[in-house]
């Protein structure tokens, strides 16, 4: 496969959506995930033997005011993480990127908007580095270097063409045997919903932040289309997720 064909660059359009939405989400949200500097967390929690479960309602670290708004909210083993080399695809402004820094032996995190990328690289520990991804060349170059990649409230904004590249990026970065956990939209119905559509619609051109619903057969064909095996396919009502685990 031709590195060209790895991913799309992003148009104009999609960078300033994203940056704008990025500047709404600092408007409207608790700044402090976004903008605190790696200098001031404590680690709190060893996650290396914790389960998926357990790691995705662990609180890693501390700051003076309190746990850094709650659990890492990945679905992926702690031993897949701590002392590992992992990327996160739509890292935005860094929350996870500069805890996962403190833990593991190299983090990278990717997105759309630069804004976010700016505010992670100006708060994140040395261990971390960040591209936009319109810095190609940078993240080609990053091939077979990753033992997992994750994804956090991020899967749930993908449609089906756009979770084709994702996960395409995702195969590149990882090492052989290497995993991608990633997160899809499950809506619970006895819940209040946003706006929603079906995996195969178009983006919506509006909402930035709608969700697609992923039968377990778009899931499916998505990782063996972009050379990944699913491994599970996990079900929370509760959390409102479809947890993937895919192997390279």
């Amino acid at each position: 496969m031709a590195n060209f064909d790895i991913y799309p660059l992003p148009d104009d359009a999609q960078v300033d959506k994203w940056d704008r939405e990025w500047m709404l989400y600092l408007s409207t949200e608790a700044r402090l995930p976004h903008l605190i500097r790696s200098e001031s967390l404590k680690v709190i929690a060893d996650i290396s033997q914790l389960g998926r479960r357990q790691v995705f309602d662990s609180a890693l670290t501390t700051v003076p005011s309190g746990n850094l708004n709650g659990s890492l909210r990945i679905w992926v083993e702690g031993d897949r993480l701590v002392g590992k080399r992992v990327a996160e695809i739509g890292c935005g402004a860094g929350f996870l990127g500069k805890q996962l820094g403190l833990i593991s032996a190299n983090y990278l995190g990717i997105d759309v908007s630069m804004l976010a990328v700016a505010i992670a690289r100006g708060n994140s520990p040395r261990t971390c580095q960040y591209f936009h991804l319109g810095e190609r060349d940078e993240i080609l170059a990053q091939q077979g270097g990753y033992d997992t990649v994750v994804g956090r409230e991020f899967f749930i904004h993908q449609n089906f063409d756009n979770a084709q590249w994702v996960v395409r990026l995702a195969a590149h970065l990882l090492k052989p045997g290497g995993v991608l956990a990633a997160d899809f939209y499950l809506p619970n119905q006895a819940i209040p919903q946003g706006v929603l559509h079906p995996a195969r619609s178009p983006l919506d051109p509006q909402y930035a932040s709608c969700a697609f619903i992923f039968s377990n057969k778009d899931v499916i064909e998505t990782a063996e289309a972009n050379g990944l095996k699913v491994l599970s396919i996990e079900d929370s009502l509760a959390d409102q997720r479809k947890f993937v685990t895919m192997r390279k």
